[in-house]
């Protein structure tokens, strides 16, 4: 993908089933994440220098969900644990857990082991992004992790139901990470950066919040932000924004 941007024009070439498609619009909203973008050719996208630093520089973190379905909510229950909710911090070999299906009616519930860092590259060797039970290699996981949550719920394993997917979308090429982050000395050199506009070119995604990276909630709030400073430019009475798409060879 390459980006372009003139006086007043926007460029943007796709290759789409292994086709270059050019698109031509007035004002673009990039919403990819910097982990990928900076990988893309923008060299005449005419960014500016802290720009340029915020796409190649700003955090990208990784993390791991392995989900585990259990015919019933053993964690609720009176153990040795006393009662709990289903969070668990140990040191039997995963980091946290919490219940994926808290205030969700019946009687199977849903575990999740969240890891995070380089404890999720160290348990996870997988060569792809998402998968399932079905996946000897996810159900390998799922047995690993029964036995490392055995000591914490002992008796939890024989109320596994066989039903397990995985989460790492850091090895997703189309996200590259799993959330942004600001690293040490980021904050005061280019917070807020990530989300200024740049001619018409204008920038969301939940890595232009600093507030909420890394949640949803930065997500819908960029997205807004994004919302208003594009209606504030095009104004009630201008005329419509419009694009022109192109195929090249």
């Amino acid at each position: 993908m390459r980006i372009e941007q003139t006086r007043g024009t926007v460029k943007l070439t796709f290759l789409t089933r292994g086709r270059l498609e050019m698109v031509e619009a007035d004002l673009a909203l990039l919403t990819i994440p910097f982990a990928v973008l900076r990988t893309l050719d923008y060299q005449d996208a005419r960014f500016d220098r802290l720009k340029h630093k915020a796409i190649q520089e700003l955090g990208a973190g990784q993390h791991g969900k392995l989900a585990l379905q259990f015919d019933s909510r053993l964690w609720t229950e009176r153990g040795p644990w006393g009662i709990s909710s289903g969070s668990s911090y140990s040191e039997t070999g995963y980091q946290s857990t919490w219940e994926a299906t808290g205030g969700q009616p019946g009687a199977s519930g849903i575990l999740l082991n969240f890891t995070g860092g380089g404890v999720t590259t160290s348990a996870f060797d997988s060569e792809s992004p998402y998968g399932t039970a079905c996946d000897p290699q996810v159900g390998a996981y799922a047995r690993r992790f029964l036995d490392q949550l055995e000591p914490v719920f002992p008796g939890l394993s024989q109320h596994w139901n066989g039903k397990a997917t995985v989460s790492l979308p850091a090895l997703n090429p189309n996200f590259n990470l799993s959330y942004g982050y600001y690293r040490v000395s980021q904050y005061h050199t280019i917070g807020g950066y990530a989300g200024l506009r740049q001619g018409n070119i204008f920038f969301g995604g939940e890595h232009c919040s600093e507030e909420f990276q890394g949640y949803m909630e930065g997500g819908a709030a960029e997205g807004v932000r994004a919302a208003q400073e594009i209606l504030a430019e095009v104004g009630p009475s201008a005329p419509p924004v419009g694009f022109r798409e192109r195929g090249l060879r």
